[in-house]
């Protein structure tokens, strides 16, 4: 009987290598499909049930069930009320005759399964999808093959030894796709960021944490980068700066200092 399993699966493969159908249409034929009986031969299943079972705005069912008309791929009828004055129900008749590109069948049509290997069924991206009047699929680009993600090719150690280091353990999670970042543009190796985060956590001892800058800033302003702060010796120069009381007078304020001692002995 037209309509099962089979005619059903082939003419969505057609469908599917029709290059000119949009994703909505393709996918309002597959409910259309799915909601048909192959006993009766009926298939009334409403817009609004379309719209609720392929996901899609009701408008946009209109306009995919109106598309798939005018390219051939089903045909809809209206049963009319009694009183004439509105339709009561659409009946979709899919166009099983496309899914079918003559080839004759090894089982007859209660037993045909398709499988694999099963060259009565035209695949999509083969030459006998291109039978249909579509266009072959690309093949996947050899560029990407074999590669993965930038966050996969990086070490995790990497980033675990910096955070192990980093002063500021707060937003972790925030830091890692900087941190990735800086190493997949090559900004600077694992050791240098971690080199540079044991200096900023010797320069930030004892500081109060609010102080510290988080480490996704830390590594946005690539502090990483930052000299070593230099430390001013208390000692410095201090040899050089003597109390007065410890500097000696020369001889001229002393001879001075002599002279005021004598006046004021002798009154």
């Amino acid at each position: 009987m037209a309509g099962d399993l089979v005619d059903r699966f082939r003419l969505l493969v057609a469908a599917c290598c029709d290059q000119s159908l949009s994703p909505a249409a393709r996918a309002v034929l597959a409910q259309i499909l799915d909601h048909y009986n192959s006993k009766t031969g009926q298939c009334t299943p409403s817009l609004d049930r379309l719209a609720r079972t392929s996901g899609l705005a009701r408008r946009s069912v209109v306009r995919a069930v109106k598309e798939l008309r005018v390219k051939g791929w089903i045909d809809r009828e209206h049963a009319i009320r009694e009183d004439g004055r509105a339709f009561a129900s659409n009946h979709f008749r899919p166009a099983f005759e496309r899914g079918d590109l003559g080839t004759e069948r090894s089982l007859p049509r209660d037993e045909a399964v398709p499988t694999p290997g099963d060259e009565t069924v035209p695949r999509v991206g083969t030459k006998r999808c291109a039978e249909v009047g579509t266009k072959r699929s690309p093949e996947p680009s050899k560029k990407n093959q074999g590669k993965g993600t930038k966050s996969e090719s990086i070490d995790d150690a990497a980033f675990d030894r910096f955070w192990m280091v980093y002063p500021r353990k707060v937003a972790k999670a925030a830091a890692r796709p900087v941190f990735d970042r800086i190493l997949s543009k090559a900004q600077a190796t694992a050791d240098e960021l971690v080199a540079g985060a044991e200096r900023y956590a010797a320069a930030t001892a004892g500081k109060d944490p609010e102080h510290i800058a988080h480490a996704k800033t830390w590594l946005n302003g690539e502090r990483w980068t930052d000299e070593p702060a230099r430390h001013r010796n208390p000692d410095n120069g201090s040899a050089a700066r003597l109390h007065q009381s410890d500097i000696k007078p020369n001889s001229a304020t002393a001879y001075l200092m002599e002279r005021r001692a004598r006046r004021m002995s002798h009154g």
